[in-house]
């Protein structure tokens, strides 16, 4: 009888343990919403950082804050929108260097919305408007804010900065 001998075992230099899956193999399936996420939340806040630094610059212009101050005061737009009136949103349109404002404001008061209507320009520091409506939601008919409206001197700095004051009371 002749003996087979069984083949060697294999060495422990040959032998290596399975090799455990990277951190990436075993977690894609979460990790790829969640950065998919963080980039959305990211774009998100940049566009909503854009729109309110855009937003700002509109509101520290002095057409705007005369337009505002007219709708607050005007009894027709007290009738329509209700009192108190507020800035809501976002202001669109335009404004050139200070010397040309074209703005669409949205607002409201405590029965409607509605929306100022503006479109001004200055020279010497004097705004003159070609346009001042604000035309109540659900209405084609705008109420016009200018036959009581003599041309209105552009701010000075603390002047600016009284109003913006004034403005933050209003809204607590």
């Amino acid at each position: 009888m002749s003996s087979t001998m069984p083949p060697p075992l294999p060495s422990p230099a040959h032998y290596a343990p399975p090799r455990r899956p990277g951190w990436w193999q075993r977690h894609w399936k979460w990790a790829v919403p969640l950065l998919f996420l963080a980039m959305l939340a990211f774009a998100g806040g940049f566009v909503y950082l854009l729109l309110s630094m855009i937003g700002k610059g509109m509101r520290d212009n002095d057409a705007y804050r005369i337009a505002l101050e007219r709708a607050r005061a005007d009894q027709h737009v007290i009738a329509a929108l209700g009192k108190p009136i507020q800035q809501k949103g976002f202001p669109s349109g335009r404004i050139v260097a200070d010397t040309f404002a074209e703005l669409r404001i949205p607002i409201s008061g405590s029965r409607a919305k509605g929306a100022i209507y503006i479109e001004a320009h200055t020279h010497t520091g004097v705004w003159k408007f070609a346009t001042l409506a604000v035309t109540p939601e659900g209405s084609d008919t705008p109420i016009d804010l200018l036959p009581s409206l003599p041309p209105q001197r552009r701010t000075t700095p603390d002047e600016a900065e009284k109003a913006r004051a004034r403005n933050a009371d209003d809204n607590f």
